[in-house]
């Protein structure tokens, strides 16, 4: 495995959830604006502003994990058996993390 290039996907997957987010966060405010004309828009807010806190959790755990593995590379990557197993037990929790219910459950 290409340990730079998986860090470089994290990385990458991060920084594209965030930027997400940032538009899901947007577009929820511009509902807002359209709600404040008298339109009836409440669940098209809560689903924008669930989508947002869902990519900004996967974009957290994205970033997680690249350092997590940085880390173990640092320590001499899965040779070395403790770093390895602190690697796996931390892939385990940001798994854990991640967001497991769909952004429309209770929406729709």
């Amino acid at each position: 495995m290409d340990g730079d290039g998986y860090v470089e996907g994290l990385r990458r997957t991060a920084a594209a959830a965030a930027s997400l987010a940032e538009t899901q966060s947007q577009l929820a405010e511009a509902l807002r604006g359209i709600d404040d004309l008298g339109v009836d828009i409440d669940q098209m807010v809560q689903i924008s502003t669930r989508g947002a806190e869902f990519l900004k959790q996967i974009g957290a755990v994205n970033a997680a994990q690249a350092l997590a593995y940085e880390d173990m590379m640092a320590a001499g990557g899965p040779e070395n058996s403790r770093a390895y197993v602190e690697y796996e037990a931390t892939t385990r929790r940001n798994t854990e993390l991640l967001p497991s219910e769909s952004l429309s459950d209770e929406l729709w």
